[in-house]
């Protein structure tokens, strides 16, 4: 989105952004549904839940990040790859994190005893430092966010994604409320056109993509920021998804994530799919 500002993308299509500070997936929502915002991102989750256990009109229209970036983080000479090697470690888990309520489905697909792993609640912020410090630990972390910041302090910290053991769930998507696709269906078109052409750019110049962010968030890490874009347009599109445009998503994985957040508990029976996502405002030839 940044380098869509800085490009002249959104402006091209009369649009003048405001990229504002990012908040949690749960408070987007709600700015969007209020019309305080006109587009979020969120997790697909968050979303998927909202729809469907409060009726929030919100619906996406892009998904950008369609494979997850959860995952287990772990130490070198200490792999999370079968049962066995859950068994007896502790797992640390931050309160209220997006990715906790999954553990279950990930322990029976690995066939594991939930018993036999100790999972221990840790404070965002010092987490990390605990982990680092605690050789035979496993972390549920983001492979773009968390990870990378342990792996620049110790290089030696490794990831296995939670698709590895078949927990699929689509990531980070982009949304509007019902009401501005009925009112101003123009507006969503020009700036999903805007959009397309600002993925589309950022992945063939990823440098200047970064520096582009760097000039709305200069605190930021820059190291950071251009490593983690890297690895989100690894998991940018699923092979469902293989010759459509970045953020165009398959009605089967929303149909398999509503399925896996329903059977955690996390939403109530799954609406009609087409309530949760439209791809009709995504060209196949944005020039």
């Amino acid at each position: 989105f940044a380098a869509g500002v800085v490009e002249g993308f959104y402006e091209d299509e009369g649009i003048e952004l405001t990229i504002a500070e990012g908040k949690s997936s749960a408070t987007t929502v709600k700015t969007v549904q209020s019309g305080q915002d006109d587009f979020g991102i969120a997790g697909a989750n968050v979303l998927l839940a909202a729809v469907t256990n409060e009726g929030v009109p919100v619906r996406s229209i892009g998904t950008y990040v369609q494979k997850s970036p959860l995952g287990f983080v772990w130490h070198d000479g200490h792999p999370v790859e079968a049962a066995a090697d859950f068994e007896g470690r502790e797992l640390f888990v931050q309160p209220g994190f997006s990715g906790n309520s999954l553990l279950p489905l990930v322990f029976e697909n690995v066939g594991v005893d939930e018993s036999e792993v100790s999972l221990v609640s840790v404070d965002p912020a010092a987490g990390n430092t605990k982990f680092l410090q605690t050789e035979s630990a496993i972390s549920l972390l983001f492979q773009n966010g968390d990870y990378l910041r342990m792996k620049k302090k110790d290089p030696r910290v490794q990831f296995t994604s939670l698709n590895d053991f078949d927990v699929n769930l689509l990531a980070t998507t982009l949304f509007t409320s019902n009401s501005l696709i009925e009112d101003d269906p123009d507006l969503v078109s020009r700036f999903l056109t805007a959009t397309q052409r600002s993925w589309e750019w950022s992945a063939e110049n990823p440098e200047q993509a970064v520096d582009a962010a760097m000039t709305l968030f200069p605190e930021a890490d820059r190291d950071i920021i251009l490593e983690g874009f890297n690895v989100t347009l690894g998991l940018a599109q699923l092979p469902s998804a293989a010759g459509h445009p970045f953020g165009w998503t398959a009605e089967s994985e929303w149909l398999s994530t509503a399925s896996i957040l329903h059977d955690v508990g996390e939403i109530d029976d799954p609406l009609s799919i087409e309530t949760y996502f439209t791809n009709e405002f995504i060209s196949d030839s944005a020039e």
